[in-house]
């Protein structure tokens, strides 16, 4: 994970438990946190993650730019804060959510689209 990855999980944690801001951490990358549980990431000015503490769910999104940075945001984001850490790979263009299913332990995959929801640690 990247130290900006790091830090974006950190500030994400922050706003989860009640901090309110809205810090750039670099030209490209912004957190915001209202205060009230909710956590906005974005990437370029376009919202990436959604985070709800009372809903328990991260909503990501792409905003229509599938590139390895986004990717690689929205993996750190599911690693350092989502209940069961699925990722996303890429095949031939297409991006995929990998995950274990819990009842067999075997690996699942579907394909990703933006807006997706995931449980909340």
């Amino acid at each position: 994970m990247r130290v900006i990855e790091r830090k974006i999980s950190a500030l994400a944690s922050m706003g989860l438990d009640g901090a309110m801001f809205d810090r750039k951490l670099s030209k490209r990358d912004r957190v915001v946190s209202n205060g009230d549980g909710k956590v906005e990431i974005y990437l370029w000015g376009t919202q990436v993650a959604l985070l709800d503490k009372q809903e328990r769910k991260i909503t990501l999104q792409t905003g229509y730019h599938q590139t390895v940075t986004t990717k690689s945001r929205l993996n750190s984001i599911l690693w350092a804060l989502s209940a069961d850490k699925p990722r996303i790979s890429q095949k031939n263009f297409t991006w995929y959510v990998c995950n274990r299913d819990p009842l067999t332990n075997s690996l699942f995959s579907k394909e990703f689209s933006s807006g997706m929801t995931f449980d909340l640690r």
